[in-house]
């Protein structure tokens, strides 16, 4: 016998029909029935007592059914606890980030994180990068990922990497060849935009 069978069974004894029972599992009436009857013969009696389309259960089917509840109960216990247990050994790992670095930069360093530890679970806070530091000063995060370094030597920081900027004008335009002016304009953010990505800018600089 098997956990199929027993489930089936127990499914009719509820249901107290064969169609039904097959709806509830999600199969034909034929494949229930089979089951049903793999289970009779192990068991070498009739669990089922069928009357036209009614069916009542056998004396032996009175006296199996307790049995089978228990084993049912009891599976489904132990992987309540087998689960509980797993979800009490992953470890957690919470981040905060700025919205840009949580839509453009986290995604792809996720996927290969989880590859490489796939019993972290891992959660996302975004805000600005004044928020995110806030949230590490709260220990409500364990990791911050933003756009400039602090200043603060309360955190360790590693800088992960740098953008090239890069400034477009065209031959006749009055910046065009400029190179001291076009410097002072490297520092607004809205006239440049990096090489590698054409839409929207990674961070400048990512802890």
């Amino acid at each position: 016998m098997n956990l199929d069978q027993l489930e089936a069974f127990s499914v009719i004894v509820r249901e107290k029909s064969f169609s039904k029972a097959a709806e509830m599992m999600h199969l034909t009436q034929s494949a229930l029935s089979i089951r049903i009857s793999k289970l009779e013969a192990e068991i070498e009696t009739d669990l089922f007592i069928r009357d036209g389309r009614t069916i009542r259960l056998s004396k032996y089917g009175e006296l199996y059914l307790p049995f089978v509840q228990r084993i049912l109960a009891l599976t489904q216990e132990s992987k309540m606890m087998l689960h509980q247990a797993m979800n009490e050994e992953k470890l957690h790992l919470h981040i905060g980030t700025t919205s840009r670095i949580a839509t453009y930069l986290l995604p792809s360093l996720l996927e290969q994180f989880q590859n490489v530890m796939p019993q972290v679970d891992i959660s996302i806070q975004t805000g600005l990068s004044e928020e995110v530091l806030e949230m590490l000063h709260d220990y409500t995060i364990h990791i911050a990922l933003i756009n400039d370094p602090p200043e603060d030597e309360r955190w360790d920081k590693l800088l992960l990497f740098r953008d090239r900027i890069l400034l477009i004008s065209s031959p006749d335009h009055p910046l065009y060849g400029n190179i001291a002016v076009i410097n002072n304009f490297l520092l607004t953010p809205c006239m440049a935009c990096p090489s590698s990505m054409p839409k929207i800018p990674p961070p400048t600089s990512v802890l």
